[in-house]
């Protein structure tokens, strides 16, 4: 089973790196920028090795929200873009705590991955989250995250 969702991993990673790009009016969008940042934290050198089961189960579900995106984004930049920024700030407060080396516990994983569930929501509805998930959820989450 594990062997399958590798390989599934593997054959969505190469679909969507090829649809981006494709996507040339991406590359100077900040939707560009995050589908960017995406396929590299879902998918870099040693990933399988690193990422936690529980979570890279998750990684065929996560990819095919972004296969929607992608082709969504071809025709509905300025929606996709107003979702970024629904995300954005939510990611620069965990990149800023990992900067200060300030974010190595199962909380701080949690939310890494609950930022991946709020993508599903925000860009493939279609797609089920794992867990209900919402921006008011996030900023609470993060809220406790920052007083533990």
């Amino acid at each position: 089973r594990l062997g399958r969702t590798i390989a599934d991993i593997l054959k969505l990673l190469q679909t969507c790196r090829s649809r981006r790009g494709e996507l040339k009016h991406l590359d100077q969008s900040p939707s560009g920028a995050d589908i960017d940042r995406q396929l590299a934290l879902l998918g870099y050198q040693g990933f399988v090795g690193r990422i936690p089961l529980a979570y890279l189960q998750h990684l065929p579900r996560y990819l095919k929200a972004l296969q929607y995106r992608l082709d969504k984004a071809e025709y509905e930049l300025a929606r996709d873009e107003a979702r970024v920024a629904k995300i954005q700030p939510f990611w620069d407060a965990y990149w800023q705590r990992v900067a200060a080396g300030d974010i190595a516990d199962p909380d701080a994983d949690l939310f890494r991955w609950s930022l991946e569930e709020f993508r599903v929501s925000l860009f493939a509805q279609q797609i089920r989250t794992a867990y209900p998930i919402s921006e008011k959820r996030l900023a609470k989450a993060w809220a406790d995250y920052q007083a533990a």
